[in-house]
């Protein structure tokens, strides 16, 4: 049920940003590239050792000086082992994973400075972005633990938040650098819930997984129709 409502929720808010964009002046499409990882019961701490490949493509709408709406699609790996571990319990479960990922998320963006603006002494910006996100996983997971029933539903619902850098290179190319977290709901990214071995319970099904991504951007805006109002972004 809430499953549902989210994604009802969701689709909603993108019909009345995509009815926007169409009167839109000043619409802003770009891509990036970096990296991704997670954290669960495989590893319960950021290692910076299995960060992997992540891209993403975007529409950002520019509401105003400060505020922006961002529509976009991600994509990437992950993955965990406990190879590294010391701890016994890690040690005698001895599992690892691989998982690709692909998420649609829909965030809104507060810049720090109104970076686009001529008159003021800054191309540069710090901003915070947070919003909702839908994404899926496809996980192979292997080790010392019993194979456990992953929801069937592809799509799950997640809370993603972070911030950033943005630079404005020119009038129309923007340069940027992004840190996300995505808070999931479920314990499934990873393969390892429960972790039962034998009949002993290995691992916590109460501590939800989150996944994070890393990402320098580059974004192209165009420029509508010039009107008084538009001198707010000269």
């Amino acid at each position: 049920m809430l499953f549902h409502y989210s994604m009802q929720r969701f689709f909603y808010a993108l019909l009345i940003l995509l009815s926007g964009a169409a009167h839109a002046q000043f619409n802003e499409f770009g891509f990036g590239v970096g990296g991704s990882s997670y954290t669960g019961d495989i590893n319960p701490r950021f290692r910076p050792a299995d960060i992997r490949p992540a891209f993403t493509l975007f529409y950002r709408y520019n509401v105003s000086k400060v505020i922006a709406l961002n529509l976009n699609f991600n994509a990437g790996m992950i993955r965990g082992s406990e190879s590294h571990s010391d701890d016994p319990l890690p040690e005698r479960r001895n599992t690892y994973f691989n998982s690709t990922y692909s998420a649609v998320s829909f965030l809104t963006e507060y810049n720090f400075i109104n970076f686009r603006d001529k008159k003021t002494n800054s191309r540069i910006s710090p901003y915070l972005c947070g919003g909702l996100a839908l994404y899926g996983t496809g996980t192979n997971t292997y080790g010392n633990v019993m194979p456990e029933d992953v929801d069937a539903d592809f799509f799950k619902v997640a809370i993603p938040f972070g911030g950033g850098v943005k630079y404005r290179l020119t009038k129309v190319l923007n340069l940027g650098w992004e840190a996300r977290a995505y808070k999931t709901f479920n314990d499934h990214i990873d393969g390892v819930s429960k972790g039962i071995i034998g009949s002993y319970l290995t691992a916590d099904p109460n501590d939800m997984d989150w996944f994070y991504q890393t990402m320098f951007t580059l974004s192209y805006t165009i420029y509508g129709v010039k009107c008084p109002s538009d001198q707010k972004y000269q």
